[in-house]
């Protein structure tokens, strides 16, 4: 531990002697604190009160390591607390509690009476009690204050306290990329066709639109429209969009397939709540198919996986032809 220094800095006794009186001004959660004081010299007795020990390692603890240079951490899951200088990579050394209540009750005692605030409390009540308090409870009282500093002070984990460092698994070829992409890529084209379905019925229905025939072309060229215009956002990067026959043919699946007329094959639109039932059922589509491509990309990587370990799919290692 650093060598003990009793001599107050500036800050520390600024920032206790900032503090005014407890009952005009109470701290939350303070518990006020009073003790019998006895002066060998004079034979008086004077009662001080003090702050609770949580508001004195705020206000005078914490700042006067700080004026010393010094900065007090803790270890998650351990009682203790450690010191170390401020801005250096040292090993934080266990902080000597009774050495520092010592030294602790020292520079409050060398406080001087005449600084500006030095008539307020708990900066006298403080100073009083330090110099001419009982020995014993004004140390359990500096105890208290000490430990108290935890809360402010910041955490310090000992290197082998820490996680082992997760090795990074070897990335895969882009040929192994190709076909971890293409595992679940039908089923993801199948659900954002469904998606873009439900969304296209809801606004639909939220819109209070009547029935409706639907030509297969309009509905391509919207649907086509949508993509072209996400095609930047990376939120979207998930999704594939198939080709209009794909397309459709999710959209059969959902609609009950096509109608002919004079003007072109289509979709009769119904309303209402037939039309609501239309979105869930295109909701359900879509989410079937994005669990059936997550699950396939899953096996698909980790089939990939299992070729690196044994080698047959190491980076850079030409793959046998036809394969």
């Amino acid at each position: 531990m650093p060598a003990v220094d009793t001599n107050p800095r500036t800050s520390a006794a600024d920032s206790l002697a900032r503090r005014r009186h407890l009952r005009l001004q109470p701290e939350p959660h303070a518990r006020l604190l009073r003790l019998q004081c006895f002066s060998p010299q004079d034979d008086w007795t004077y009662r001080v009160t003090l702050p609770s020990p949580a508001v004195l390692a705020n206000a005078w603890v914490l700042p006067d390591f700080r004026d010393r240079g010094l900065e007090i951490l803790f270890r998650p899951g351990v009682t203790g607390l450690y010191v170390r200088r401020i801005g250096s990579d040292e090993v934080p050394q266990p902080l000597d509690l009774q050495a520092t209540v010592t030294a602790q009750r020292e520079r409050l005692a060398a406080l001087p009476e005449d600084r500006p605030g030095g008539t307020h409390e708990p900066y006298r009540g403080a100073r009083m009690a330090a110099l001419y308090g009982d020995r014993t409870a004004v140390e359990d009282y500096l105890l208290a204050a000490v430990k108290a500093t935890r809360s402010g002070a910041k955490p310090w984990t000992p290197p082998e306290d820490r996680p082992p460092a997760q090795a990074r698994p070897p990335a895969f070829a882009p040929a192994a990329r190709q076909r971890i992409h293409r595992a679940g890529l039908a089923d993801r084209r199948t659900a954002t066709s469904a998606q873009w379905l439900a969304t296209h019925l809801r606004d639909r229905f939220d819109t209070e639109e009547g029935p409706e025939f639907m030509p297969t072309s309009t509905l391509w060229s919207e649907a086509l429209s949508t993509v072209e215009d996400l095609d930047d956002d990376p939120e979207f990067a998930a999704f594939a969009m198939p080709g209009r026959n794909g397309f459709l043919k999710v959209v059969d699946a959902i609609l009950g397939g096509r109608q002919r007329r004079a003007t072109g094959a289509g979709y009769s639109l119904p309303a209402g709540n037939e039309l609501l039932h239309l979105v869930s059922d295109a909701e359900d589509h879509a989410d079937d198919a994005a669990d059936r491509a997550i699950a396939a990309t899953q096996a698909a990587r980790e089939a990939e996986r299992q070729r690196l370990a044994t080698g047959a799919g190491t980076p850079g290692r030409s793959e046998p032809p036809g394969r």
